[in-house]
């Protein structure tokens, strides 16, 4: 009986740590994978091999900000210009910071596999990537298990 007991409450405290880390996740608008790597996977590469970050993320945005693993937040906040309120970029995460009329109208957290960005200037880049929504479409070039985006001007 006390057994049974025992059994019953761990299964129990299981699922509340599930429904807490669901929730957790759900709070910081978590993607996984990417609504960006979703995309990618749908592309019909024998007639199309371009996408439109304006089409994956269909809100309003000027800018997107893409910040690398380890980023503290006050390295964020001199980037974009604003308090972010955030924490630092969590290990094989990024965070996508989107920006409206200089307001941050969302940020998600995604994970940082399967494509990269292409973009010269930022090769090397070691905290954050600046996308403008006019310069938003990307030849995809399917490089086996990786997208590479490369910006179309």
């Amino acid at each position: 009986m006390l057994q049974l007991k025992k059994k019953k409450m761990k299964n129990n405290m299981n699922k509340l740590l599930l429904v807490i880390t669901i929730l957790f996740f759900n709070c910081l608008n978590y993607e996984s994978p990417s609504r960006l790597l979703n995309a990618l996977n749908d592309i019909d590469y024998s007639s199309n091999d371009t996408i439109d970050l304006k089409q994956v993320y269909s809100f309003e945005w000027d800018s997107l900000y893409i910040f690398r693993e380890f980023v503290e937040p006050e390295a964020i906040n001199e980037i974009i210009g604003l308090d972010c309120e955030c924490d630092m970029v969590p290990d094989s995460l990024e965070l996508y910071i989107f920006i409206n009329d200089k307001e941050i109208v969302k940020k998600v957290i995604v994970e940082a596999m399967g494509y990269d960005f292409y973009v010269e200037e930022y090769l090397d880049f070691e905290k954050s990537i600046k996308i403008e929504s006019i310069s938003s479409k990307f030849k995809v070039v399917n490089n086996k298990n990786n997208y590479i985006l490369k910006p179309i001007m």
